[in-house]
């Protein structure tokens, strides 16, 4: 899983020190934002900008959907759908609770409904990618030095026998128009 995808996206898995670590970034973001905040109002009476205020707010936005993106995929490696985030609301009990499933608890061994295990996926993307490695291999070795690799059927060449045109075609395009418009021939 790419670094974007754990920090921001919905989709898929991940484990407790994926969560734990992940968590680290909301956590480095809210302490800039309350350093941010003592600086503004040390600095003169007037107090903060409107437009700090903006920027700080923007930050606590970014530190929020990554929050909530984590716990998604958290709840989805314990087998359980993105509701189980209405236990944050539920004062003191609600923190606790997300705090030991989320953070301390394993997940659903092996597949389940929101994807495959992290741990298989890690394996499984390792092998995908040696055997893509191999397969270029095997190509360009079969292509012989000085060759360029056969890139396999063209949708440009029909006769490659890997693309054939649509049923009913007539052609179009600048140099042969269709002789009607639309489905009753006007």
């Amino acid at each position: 899983m790419s670094l974007f995808n754990l920090l921001f996206g919905f989709r898929g898995r991940i484990g407790r020190l994926a969560f734990w670590v992940g968590g680290l970034v909301p956590m480095l973001i809210s302490i800039a934002i309350v350093f941010a905040l003592l600086a503004m109002w040390r600095a003169g009476p007037e107090g903060p900008s409107p437009a700090a205020f903006a920027l700080l707010f923007l930050g606590f936005l970014v530190g929020l959907w990554i929050t909530v993106a984590l716990q998604v995929k958290r709840w989805h490696d314990r087998d359980k759908s993105a509701v189980w985030l209405l236990m944050n609301c539920v004062p003191y009990v609600g923190s606790l609770w997300v705090l030991v499933e989320c953070g301390f608890l394993a997940g659903t061994p092996g597949p389940n409904r929101y994807d495959l295990d992290p741990a298989d996926r890690a394996a499984l993307d390792a092998a995908l990618r040696d055997e893509i490695v191999a397969r270029v291999v095997r190509r360009d070795v079969a292509a012989g030095p000085g060759e360029t690799p056969d890139a396999g059927p063209d949708a440009r060449s029909p006769s490659d026998g890997g693309w054939s045109r649509p049923a009913g075609w007539q052609g179009g395009g600048p140099s042969n128009p269709p002789q009607t418009f639309g489905r009753r021939g006007l």
